[in-house]
């Protein structure tokens, strides 16, 4: 996508917040709950890389499992090399609070995630590891907005306000919602004084039936007069791989992955 159909799509969305409301829709905690719980749910590992406008880049490993209501993500970073070897295990929840351990390869410890941990850039790119969470509905309020209308389509704009604002990554999200497939195609995040902050975009998903992931996103930083952006893109996915039962427990993080086996 080009840098010009991007600044587009923040301009759709800045209209789609102060725009008239909608009649006769979907409840929109119903709507965003139901993108949320399409996400696919077959454990996968991935290739992954990220570059970042302002020249940093670099690879991981990840896997991916849903079970219990929880997107269980598992990261393990191999490069640049000065953080090779660290490892991320994210447990997001649609309710509740989500939990995050950080494997710190130095000093061989595992490490709960704080606010501050969750406000840490990825691989020094303007994904934060808080971005990689899709927040849920028991600690924010959920309303209808606008319509956003890009590409030809029609989607629905949802708000998620938190309740705790000073406590939460993002006190105010708006999430482009294809209300016929499901999915969650673009998000506005605000900052503490309700402007906006950063853009993500799916840019490419991966589809299995109903159930969707996004291979490729992109975070624009769209405050001020910043241009800087982060490009993620998943590959060689492989799903239902060989793992420990505990793969995704906090008590493995610290151990060595299992090797993938060849295809």
């Amino acid at each position: 996508m080009q840098r010009a159909s991007l600044r587009l799509v923040v301009v759709a969305l800045a209209v789609a917040v102060g725009g008239p409301r909608i009649s006769n829709a979907q409840d929109p905690e119903t709507l965003y709950r139901r993108a949320v719980q399409a996400l696919l749910r077959t454990t996968f590992e991935a290739k992954g890389s990220v570059q970042s406008s302002g020249g940093a880049s670099g690879e991981f490993l990840l896997r991916c499992s849903f079970a219990d209501g929880i997107l269980r993500t598992w990261i393990e970073v191999q490069k640049p090399a000065d953080q090779r070897g660290q490892r991320f295990l994210l447990w997001n929840r649609l309710d509740g609070k989500s939990e995050g351990w950080w494997y710190d390869p130095k000093t061989k410890q595992v490490k709960e995630l704080d606010a501050a941990g969750w406000k840490q850039p990825f691989l020094k790119s303007d994904f934060l590891l808080g971005d990689f969470l899709f927040v849920g509905t028991s600690d924010h309020r959920v309303e209808l907005g606008g319509e956003e209308r890009y590409g030809g389509e029609t989607f629905t704009v949802v708000h998620l306000y938190a309740k705790n604002p000073s406590e939460a990554l993002y006190p105010h999200r708006a999430y482009s919602v294809d209300p016929r497939q499901n999915v969650l195609l673009r998000a506005l995040y605000f900052d503490a004084q309700d402007k906006p902050a950063k853009r993500w975009v799916a840019e490419k998903l991966e589809r299995r039936g109903s159930e969707w992931f996004p291979t490729e996103q992109k975070i624009l930083l769209v405050g001020g007069n910043t241009q800087a952006s982060s490009s993620l893109r998943l590959t060689e996915l492989r799903f239902e791989p060989e793992l420990s039962k505990d793969a995704f427990e906090k008590s493995a993080l610290s151990a060595p992955p299992k090797p993938t086996p060849k295809p």
